[in-house]
């Protein structure tokens, strides 16, 4: 599955690259929510892995934005200050709110639903 990690930490983006690519995904990384319409329109991932918290463009701007885009890609959220996930949940592409530090074997269960869901539709 194609994957868009998109966080302005290098190290948060390095692990989760790295497990990501470990487990068979093709995986392509952002650091700043400036590129992550444009890595969406290029590349067409299945998944965005999204922080909230990014320079210039942030996270909740980067939803908005995703709204207007007919073949919008699923979305989970990664933030260490998530104070409302319940209105995260509404919006029509996110399908999970994970808390930082990420919990790697959440975050893998949570792709292989995805995954199960996409084969299955």
């Amino acid at each position: 599955m194609k994957v868009l990690v998109a966080d302005d930490d290098r190290l948060v983006r390095f692990t989760l690259c790295h497990v990501l690519r470990e487990g068979g995904h093709d995986v392509i990384e952002v650091a700043d929510g400036d590129t992550v319409v444009a890595a969406i329109e290029l590349y067409q991932p299945a998944l965005v892995l999204l922080d909230l918290l990014m320079p210039h463009v942030t996270g909740w701007e980067v939803l908005e934005q995703l709204r207007s885009m007919p073949a919008a890609p699923g979305v989970v959220v990664l933030s260490a200050f998530v104070d409302e996930p319940d209105m995260l949940l509404r919006h029509p592409n996110v399908l999970s709110v994970v808390e930082k530090p990420v919990e790697l074997d959440q975050l893998l269960g949570l792709l292989r639903d995805f995954e199960q869901s996409l084969l299955a539709a």
